[in-house]
């Protein structure tokens, strides 16, 4: 697929995802850290216009007041509307938006048939890549936003199935290795998964499968959210203040737990994949358990060995690891608002890995490396859990 075809399918595929919604739903944020559909139409929208046809001397802005209202956090192409704020606007109208990205696929296609440089042709890919990860912070977000509801609502859109696992957990030994570590320049990758360096991995044995609801709730049932010994001190303060006792959409009612997904209220299943749980929680449970959380790089050489007794990596669940998201050896900042992409988020966050059932083909590899501050529960996050070995 050429890079152009890659454009007008992802730019469709935005649209798409945002189509089961009422109007009123466009406008709603439901958390700080989650932002209005409309407002995702208009920063991927946004980011075509800032950090490519701006390039073209000839080209027209739609409209310079979306400078600021759809700039996320680019410091360096100038002001941008605080995200807790988001909310508060109630235009520019939805119609306009949808003008904004007509107008901008247009200057696109245009722009792209007169012949474009390689340096161009890496930005649009970038922007493609961007847009797919906010397809995936779009079914986050509106997920919240139907759940935060006077009653959970449905999302009306074919849900996922078949993330549980029959598979008897069990831990997978690894021996002491000293592997390359980081995207290996082969195809697409982010700035932050390099560049390739070489590291010790001590021995350690991975689960093969993820935790499960099932397990989740023994934890609960056992007093982990009221004993402190489980959890950070940072994490044990966040307990209390938020008054949390269980994952994010988990709800009881006459005695029963169920669970909201993109399809509405559901009878909590056991065997299903405990998700939508921080790092506080997720370490927590590590702990409570006699275990831990892997380290990105244990991580990353695990699924690099195809062992097939290892499940879940993929596409399921993103998996909390215990390592902190800081640039490799050898990482250099771009200049310009590239440079904003990755870099600057590399203090104050954990490392995830895999993917999740509504992350976007292609994003998911080895090296690929999300994160989040550990607090955060509304992204699809799940638990894997690691210990050591003797090295003996």
């Amino acid at each position: 697929m050429s890079v152009i075809e890659t454009f007008v399918q992802t730019r469709r595929q935005t649209v798409s995802i945002t189509a089961p919604l009422s109007l009123e739903d466009y406008c709603v944020q439901s958390r700080e850290e989650v932002s209005p559909p409309k407002w995702h139409l208009g920063h991927t929208t946004w980011f075509f216009e800032q950090l490519l046809l701006s390039r073209n001397a000839d080209y027209k802005f739609f409209s310079t007041d979306f400078h600021r209202v759809f700039n996320s956090y680019y410091k360096s192409l100038g002001q941008h509307w605080l995200q807790a704020e988001r909310g508060q606007l109630s235009r520019p109208l939805l119609r306009e938006v949808i003008m904004f990205r007509d107008h901008v696929d247009s200057a696109i296609l245009k722009f792209f048939s007169r012949g474009a440089s390689e340096e161009e042709k890496s930005i649009l890919v970038l922007g493609c890549q961007h847009e797919q990860q906010h397809q995936e912070l779009l079914y986050m977000d509106i997920k919240n936003i139907l759940f935060n509801q006077y009653t959970p609502s449905a999302y009306l859109y074919p849900s996922h199935s078949g993330i549980s696992t029959r598979v008897k957990p069990r831990f997978i030994a690894f021996a002491p290795h000293l592997v390359d570590i980081g995207h290996d320049g082969q195809g697409f990758a982010y700035d932050n998964e390099g560049p390739r360096h070489r590291f010790y991995i001590r021995p350690f044995r991975l689960r093969n499968t993820l935790v499960t609801n099932g397990e989740y709730l023994h934890f609960m049932e056992s007093g982990g959210y009221d004993h402190s010994e489980f959890w950070f001190s940072d994490a044990w303060d966040w307990l209390r203040s938020e008054k949390i006792s269980q994952p994010m959409y988990w709800i009881q009612r006459g005695g029963q737990w169920f669970e909201y997904d993109l399809r509405g209220l559901q009878p909590l299943d056991l065997e299903e994949p405990v998700r939508h749980v921080s790092f506080y929680e997720a370490a927590a449970f590590a702990r409570f358990s006699g275990k831990r959380l892997p380290t990105e790089f244990e991580w990353e050489f695990a699924d690099k060995q195809r062992h097939p007794d290892l499940k879940q990596m993929h596409y399921v669940l993103w998996q909390w690891t215990s390592s902190p998201y800081v640039a490799y050896p050898g990482h250099k900042w771009k200049s310009g608002p590239l440079g904003e992409y990755n870099s600057k988020f590399m203090v104050n966050q954990l490392v995830l890995r895999g993917s999740s059932l509504w992350t976007p083909q292609g994003h998911s590899r080895s090296t690929y490396r999300n994160f989040f501050s550990p607090d955060k529960r509304w992204a699809f996050t799940g638990i894997r859990l690691a210990e050591d070995l003797d090295e003996n």
